[in-house]
């Protein structure tokens, strides 16, 4: 009994149909973020995400080669969010100053809008077993803060910091509004630690950091207008617990 011939035009629509490798790779890093939200790093399964996405769990390896990759480019996809935002926000209209406050703004609305994002990033950190992943999201959380301690640095040169402030401390100091202003909204404390609240933390930073040429620009050299995007890889000396993580800022600001 001779077999038919698949018809080529059924085929090709069959195929049109289909998303693109594109499309699908986004597809599968959505539907990894959504399946961590809900069930964790651990609860984070191949099966999961297949199904979440509609296909079978040997096409996931069609566009990953691995579990481990699928959930680092995802996060790597939430984290960057955050970068760009700073970066926008920092821009290159007013002082030093005045430039944080918007940073901080913005930095503070992105965790607040949707806590469970920013808590993800949080949570993986702590809870993941494997080193590639908790080193990424270090990575991660350091640029946040190198984007601030950068900007603290251009106020020193601009006359509107004092000159022995230490500019990762005041980075960290902001940062560390945004973590509680994360697990604040998570635990129903939202209406105690609120944004503004947050923002009147770092304004009294601010005022209590400023050189004596305050808001007026002076400064010995003209800093650059806009800050760049922290370099990727750039890791710096090893260690672990604040002094490590100090080092490793420093070393990337050189």
């Amino acid at each position: 009994m001779t077999q038919k011939a698949a018809n080529p035009k059924i085929a090709a629509g069959k195929e049109s149909m289909r998303p693109g490798k594109d499309k699908r790779r986004r597809q599968i890093l959505q539907a990894t973020l959504q399946i961590m939200k809900e069930q964790g790093l651990e609860g984070t399964t191949t099966r999961r995400i297949a199904d979440k996405v509609g296909i079978t769990e040997p096409a996931l390896y069609r566009h990953f080669r691995n579990k481990k990759e699928i959930v680092l480019e995802a996060l790597e996809e939430l984290s960057k969010r955050p970068i760009e935002l700073l970066l926008e926000a920092g821009g290159e209209e007013g002082t030093v100053p005045e430039r944080i406050m918007r940073m901080s703004e913005t930095f503070y609305n992105f965790v607040m809008e949707d806590p469970e994002d920013a808590l993800l990033l949080f949570e993986v950190m702590t809870a993941a077993r494997d080193p590639d992943i908790r080193n990424a999201l270090e990575e991660k959380f350091l640029d946040y803060t190198l984007v601030f301690s950068q900007m603290f640095e251009l106020g020193k040169h601009e006359g509107s910091v004092r000159k022995d402030l230490d500019t990762v401390v005041a980075a960290w100091q902001i940062m560390s509004l945004a973590i509680a202003l994360v697990h604040a909204a998570l635990i129903g404390l939202g209406d105690v630690l609120t944004r503004e609240k947050a923002l009147l933390a770092v304004r009294e930073l601010l005022e209590n950091i400023m050189g004596d040429a305050s808001f007026r620009g002076q400064g010995n050299a003209a800093p650059p207008t806009r800050l760049a995007a922290p370099k990727k890889g750039a890791r710096g000396a090893s260690g672990k617990g604040p002094s490590g993580q100090d080092k490793k800022i420093r070393a990337r600001k050189g």
